[in-house]
């Protein structure tokens, strides 16, 4: 018969295999922080450099898009310390962002004498850029992350 010491241990895996397995989970999640959060961070560098470039632009019509990157910057901003850009979930997410925000900044370089297709172009990728960012927020809400 075991005793109540061993019969709670008997259970257990030895404690090499537990802390390779806590090393192992520790790398990816390092591995993931880097990537989600940098994705955050060029992505914030990217409406940046695209709100900036829509001053020098000095279009008026564009005023409504530039309010939507600047709270799309507001937002990521409040995201890129979260605990959810440690996990491999947030990588997807945080990655379409950056794409959205590439897209964005490569069509305001064309708003200095920008067409209807091309404002139109822009109004699109403006809006997608906002729909990912929603997204990877919601994502950051219904995802929880319990460290024990």
């Amino acid at each position: 018969m075991l005793r109540r010491r061993d019969a709670i241990t008997a259970g257990r895996q030895p404690e090499s295999q537990t802390l390779e397995r806590f090393n192992t989970v520790m790398e990816v999640i390092e591995l993931s922080e880097s990537e989600a959060k940098q994705y955050v961070l060029d992505s914030i560098e990217q409406c940046r450099e695209a709100l900036s470039t829509l001053d020098s632009a000095g279009n008026s019509s564009l005023d409504k898009h530039r309010k939507g990157i600047e709270e799309v910057v507001e937002l990521l901003e409040g995201l890129k310390e979260k605990v959810f850009l440690k996990t491999k979930k947030a990588m997807t997410p945080a990655y379409l962002v950056l794409e959205a925000s590439r897209t964005v900044a490569d069509h305001v370089e064309e708003m200095a004498d920008a067409d209807e297709d091309a404002l139109r172009e822009f109004s699109d990728a403006v809006n997608h850029l906002k729909d990912k960012t929603t997204t990877l927020q919601g994502a950051s809400k219904s995802h929880s992350v319990i460290i024990t």
